[in-house]
């Protein structure tokens, strides 16, 4: 926003602003007619968030439906705030490293555009927060003395152990703290697994020998939408599903990537009942729960068409359940750089009411996220502005310099924390440090201090030299000790923090191991630094002074492709050793990227992870000779003991039908209803019964779709409803109408020639899409009939071809080393995907395809269960 446009901003403040009266009158009224939500409570002064329209391009000037005097009076009532909130004077400071809350939407938009603008732009009112180290604190790598009665830093309370036990006896997800999970593709509730696969949830009884599948959830938009992640909490699973469409929709001429959280009760696993859900705008990045509140983060891209007078353009959206509303803007702040357009979006839920309890969101968009059991810490990555008119560098990037060192690149690593108050969130301070993190485990709160570990890069003397680094941070986000320098020409593997103990792994030929002493956290030390060769990319604290590493293999001159296990001796930190290694024959392992693919049982030394062996380029894996398998009963995927309505509201007809058959139900028992509605025309209104509701198969069901309108407009062209017509009736009904027809085939389960549905344009004279079952693949031989023929056989392969091999590995510790226990081969379509489970005496392997399942006393295959 230009300075002229703010001088007339304030310049018309006197005339404009309502009195003081009157705005307390309108906000009496609003939250007398229950609109209280549409003002932020914790900002002084906060714009009113303006209800967006599904689905719809906002238009230089929104239309807006009337009903009654009520609409008119809250519509009247919110324009004279909305102009109110604009006449504030912008904030002149605030401590730490933003702008300040947003205390209207005008500030939001300002923001925004001026990253959306051809060149950056930063001016003295919108970035605040010059110092990044506090005056009292030490320069970094500067020695610091000890305070006369610092007693330095206890135990932490976030040490973490091996994977959570439950009363049931059944492991967990392998998370960073104890007490704080962690999101997942696995779930158990003690007694059940619950697997993502495809465009759903697939449950699978724990019963051992007699596993068997129970249920199935499926998506309700399979066409647009996966399953992220899950947590399951009591009763409740909570699968987080990202959407980045709307399927079915005539009406849309934009859309927005979406996080849902969608709520189950799994009460009775074998009819899990829908109850709700929650969506926000953006991505998925990752998710909490701790105490019954699930915090759940998201990334939200904001792109050029936005309008200034409608902030559900360029503001994050939440839908509570009773239309999608952006944040307020007292709940959004704004740091005081923003390189793109993007937001983080923070929510915490109430897992067991499926509730919103707060939202707040940091215009500037988070790479890491790490949480305490109080705090909350965004990692955003940083990079230097330039004005694209002078080259300058803007100031944001000229408070960071370590004495005897360049500007390191550019790169920070800007943190934001948010204190969590069980619920109620609210962003406190942030800091700013040099280089990247490298992940969650580069972050990690004890006792008030915030340790984080950072790669940056040296830039002297022309060169890019990359360090690997310590800093701490106090309560108030202000440094006090450093070792900026822990090596040189090495970038960090691996973290893990446990108390008042760091371990960082660098790496470029060889592995030091670093063991800092963070007892005094304004006086870290380096105890020890351990080399050896490769490096570990995984780090887990083992109980009586062991730290487990999974990592990969190298020598004096690198890596060699494969990888390895360590047991480090910790117990002395100025002494720490290799105790133990293993080598393991496989080219890599999931646990390098993410911690959730390990199992670690400390009280059974048991540790797994799935590898992948790749060949060797240009030569091929010659296979051992098959070993005669133990004969496994393999389960076949069963219909549940009932069928469960899916949520079929949005959807278009074809879609309803396509998940009505996939759920096992017939559409012979389907009456199709059209009614007016204001729902985009041709979807689903509602359906009778209501969706979770448990059905049998021959169920009399009724869906009721919105009445499409012919002939809408001059230059707009609805096709007419199509539903219980033969293909031959629908292609003459569209050619009278004026529709050319395309036909599309696609491979599908539907007999071949079968009518699938269709999609139209929506303009006089436009395009039918009409899709015809090309037919199940056969293997009748004849080329004429078939198409897997171009596709040779398995057994017409030659005896040594070049693919990968998929492995579960079990590596038992018995004190002194490592055990190969056992070698599973995965079934899957990928092998990243498997995940390990206990469930009282068995242990299952978890991938897209099937669970297997093996005793835990020797691990013997008991039985495979094969998903649906």
């Amino acid at each position: 926003m230009s300075d002229e446009f703010t001088e007339k901003i304030h310049g018309m403040r006197e005339s404009l602003t309502p009195p003081p009266e009157l705005i307390s009158r309108v906000m009496a009224a609003l939250e007398d007619q229950g609109q209280h939500h549409m003002v932020s409570p914790k900002a002084e002064t906060s714009s009113t968030p303006t209800k967006v329209v599904k689905n719809r391009k906002p238009s230089a000037k929104p239309k807006t439906r009337r009903k009654g005097r009520l609409s008119i009076l809250v519509g009247g009532a919110t324009s004279v705030v909305l102009a109110a909130l604009m006449m504030v004077p912008m904030p002149s400071g605030f401590q730490g490293y933003w702008d300040t809350k947003a205390g209207a939407y005008v500030e939001i938009y300002r923001a925004i555009s001026s990253v959306l603008a051809p060149r950056a732009v930063y001016t003295s009112d919108v970035v605040f927060g010059t110092e990044a180290i506090s005056e009292e604190a030490p320069v970094p790598g500067a020695a610091v003395p000890s305070a006369a009665n610092d007693t330095g830093v206890t135990e932490s309370t976030n040490t973490t152990s091996g994977m959570p036990e439950s009363e049931a006896g059944a492991s967990g997800t392998n998370t960073q703290v104890e007490g704080i999970d962690e999101g997942d593709i696995v779930k158990t509730d003690g007694a059940n697994l619950y697997i993502s696969r495809d465009y759903g949830i697939v449950v699978v009884s724990g019963e051992g020998a007699q596993s068997r599948q129970l249920s199935k959830i499926n998506l309700k938009e399979p066409e647009t939408s996966f399953v992220a992640e899950m947590m399951i909490t009591g009763e409740t699973l909570v699968i987080l599903v990202q959407d980045y469409g709307q399927p079915g929709c005539y009406a849309c001429e934009f859309s927005y990537d979406r996080l849902k959280a969608v709520f189950y009760d799994i009460s009775d696993p074998v009819n899990p009942r829908y109850i709700s859900e929650i969506t926000q705008s953006g991505n998925y990045v990752t998710s909490r729960l701790s105490d019954g509140v699930m915090y759940l983060v998201s990334n939200y891209y904001v792109y050029n068409d936005i309008v200034a007078e409608d902030p559900s353009t360029y503001v994050p959206i939440v839908d509570k359940g009773d239309g999608p509303t952006p944040i307020p803007a007292g709940d959004v702040t704004i740091l005081s750089w923003v390189n793109a357009p993007s937001y983080t979006v923070v929510t915490a839920l109430d897992v067991d009411n499926a509730t919103v309890m707060s939202e707040q969101s940091i215009l500037g968009q988070a790479d890491n996220v790490y949480m305490s059991h109080e705090n909350l810490y965004l990692g955003s990555l940083g990079w230097p502005q330039y004005d694209s008119y002078t080259g300058k560098q803007l100031p944001w990037d000229e408070d960071m310099q370590i004495p005897g060192y360049d500007n390191h690149g550019g790169q920070r690593s800007v943190i934001v924390k948010m204190s969590l108050g069980q619920g109620h969130l609210v962003v406190k301070e942030s800091g700013l440090v040099p280089g990247y993190l490298l992940s969650q485990f580069s972050l990690d709160e004890s006792d008030g201090y915030l340790r984080i570990v950072t790669t940056w890069e040296d830039t002297s003397n022309g060169r890019w030299v990359p360090a690997a680094a310590l800093w701490i941070l106090d309560s108030s986000m202000k440094m006090v000790g450093s070792i900026p320098q822990l090596v040189t020409n090495e970038t960090v593997r691996s973290v893990r923090f446990a108390g008042p103990v760091g371990y960082v792994v660098t790496f470029e030929q060889v592995d030091p191991l670093f063991t800092i002493d963070l007892s005094n956290p304004r006086d870290p030390r380096v105890q020890s630094a351990l080399k050896i060769p490769g490096f570990s990319s995984y780090l887990h604290p083992f109980g009586d002074g062991l730290l487990l590493g999974i990592g990969s293999d190298g020598d004096e001159s690198g890596l060699n492709g494969g990888l390895k296990l360590s047991m480090f001796d910790v117990s002395d930190p100025y002494d720490v050793s290799e105790v133990a290694v293993t080598k393991i024959e496989a080219s890599d392992t999931e646990v390098s990227r993410t911690h959730k693919a390990a199992y670690v049982d400390l009280r059974r030394g048991t540790i797994g992870f799935p590898t992948v062996t790749w060949p060797p380029l240009g030569e091929p894996v010659i296979e051992a000779p098959p070993v005669e398998p133990t004969e496994v009963p393999t389960v076949e995927p069963t219909e549940p003991a009932g069928l469960v309505m899916p949520d079929m509201t949005g959807f278009s007809e074809s879609a309803t039908a396509t998940k009505f058959l996939a759920g096992g139900f017939s559409l012979d028992s389907i009456r199709w209803v059209l009614e007016d509605s204001l729902h985009t025309p041709g979807s689903v209104i509602r359906t009778d019964p209501e969706p979770g509701t448990p059905v049998a198969a021959d169920t009399i069901i009724t869906v009721y779709l919105a009445e499409i309108v012919l002939n809408v407009g001059e230059d707009r062209f609805d096709p007419p409803s199509l539903i219980g017509l033969s293909h031959e009736q629908a292609e003459q009904i569209l050619t009278d109408e004026g529709f050319t027809i395309e036909y599309v085939t696609v491979p599908n389960q539907a007999p071949a020639g079968e009518w699938l549905g269709t999609t139209c344009e929506r303009r006089k004279e436009g395009v039918c899409q009409f899709y015809i079952s090309e037919g199940p693949l056969s293997t009748d031989p004849d080329p004429a009939t078939s198409r897997a023929t171009a596709v040779p056989l398995l057994d017409e392969l030659p005896s040594t071809i070049e693919r990968e091999i998929w492995n579960y590995r079990i590596f038992t510790w018995d004190g002194a080393q490592f055990t190969p226990t056992a070698q599973m081969t995965l079934d899957g379509d990928h092998w990243n995907y498997a995940r390990g489970v206990r469930i009282a005496d068995f242990f299952y392997i978890a991938t897209s395809n099937s669970v297997q399942v093996y005793e835990m006393d020797g691990y013997t295959e008991l039985a495979k269960v094969v998903l649906s």
